[in-house]
């Protein structure tokens, strides 16, 4: 990892492994963007499923509904 500006060197080594230890996801440098676009893909995947899964609940209660109860 490179130094954090401003800090010498030994606290900018504990720096980065305390804070490396956080969600356990270190971006590289230079790969901010890529790291954004994975952010958002995941959470838009995460919400088409959400989506289809109420489609399917709806879709299964109207068909409930039109065989009337049991």
């Amino acid at each position: 990892m490179p130094p954090i500006r401003g800090l010498n060197p030994e606290a900018s080594r504990r720096a980065n492994l305390l804070l490396g230890r956080g969600s356990g996801i270190r971006v590289q440098p230079g790969q901010d963007e890529e790291f954004d676009q994975l952010h958002t893909d995941y959470f838009a995947v995460w919400d088409r499923s959400r989506a289809y899964g109420a489609a399917v609940l709806a879709l299964l209660q109207a068909h409930a509904m039109e065989l009337g109860p049991s």
